[in-house]
């Protein structure tokens, strides 16, 4: 059985630290707007006592393995993406442009497509975009109403079909 100690009330417990160990207990109590005492009192009380000892804490950063290799994650799938990106980008554009020149084409503007494509791309280029969308012979244009057109609009299989942009 152990001796008990008979203590005057208000009687205080004392523990030991360094300088360097007070003084930044200080500065964390003083940080927290409280007296030493009474912030150390409050950090012993609520304390997890369940918690293991010997825990290990996770750690804060990631090592430069680790750093390098979520880099190279990343760089992986940003690249699936801006290929598949780039890919379906291709075929909306081509869909678009070719919508575009059998409209000209449609409306009678044929040198007028033409001279647009050798602007923007280039003669060159112009020449094989311009062989793979505009025909060599011309349709005729179409007017509303015209007989064509009407019966274009009553036979849906024959219709040109506007591509979809997205």
């Amino acid at each position: 059985m152990k001796k008990v100690r008979k203590r005057k009330p208000g009687t205080g417990h004392s523990v030991s630290y360094t300088d360097a160990q007070w003084a930044q207990i200080k500065a964390w109590a003083k940080a927290a707007g409280m007296s030493a005492s009474a912030w150390w009192g409050q950090c012993v009380t609520t304390v997890d006592l369940s918690a293991p000892e010997k825990s290990a804490a996770l750690p804060l950063v990631l090592d430069e393995e680790q750093q390098r290799r979520i880099s190279r994650i990343a760089a992986e799938l940003a690249d699936g993406a801006r290929d598949e990106v780039s890919a379906r980008f291709g075929v909306l554009a081509r869909e678009l442009l070719r919508e575009r020149l059998e409209a000209m084409i449609r409306e009678g503007r044929r040198e007028e497509a033409l001279a647009r494509l050798r602007s923007v791309f280039g003669e060159e280029r112009a020449e094989v975009i311009a062989i793979a969308f505009i025909p060599d012979e011309p349709k005729e244009p179409r007017t509303p109403g015209s007989r064509k057109q009407q019966e274009a609009r009553d036979a849906p299989g024959e219709r040109p079909q506007q591509g979809k942009l997205f």
